[in-house]
């Protein structure tokens, strides 16, 4: 693998918008796994984190607010907590 690993993850967008309609089956892969590591960063730091510096590495498109958390409930399943 070496220098190959992740030689198309340049052309992948992690960026996403949430639709409290969708669930995340619907999403793509990528875009899957980013809402589930911000949902975690959200969970952990709050709004502020999902905001700050190291919410710049998030893929969520939108507004950040107290609200924001349930609104990624809605559309994870509920085993992830």
């Amino acid at each position: 693998m070496g220098q190959n690993a992740g030689l198309f993850s340049w052309n992948v967008s992690y960026r996403y918008t949430l639709n409290e309609r969708r669930r995340l089956a619907v999403y793509g892969m990528e875009q899957q796994a980013q809402i589930v590591a911000d949902y975690f960063l959200l969970k952990t730091y709050g709004p502020e984190g999902l905001r700050g510096a190291i919410g710049v590495y998030a893929g969520f498109s939108g507004t950040v607010n107290a609200g924001t958390r349930s609104l990624f409930r809605k559309i994870l399943p509920p085993e992830i907590q």
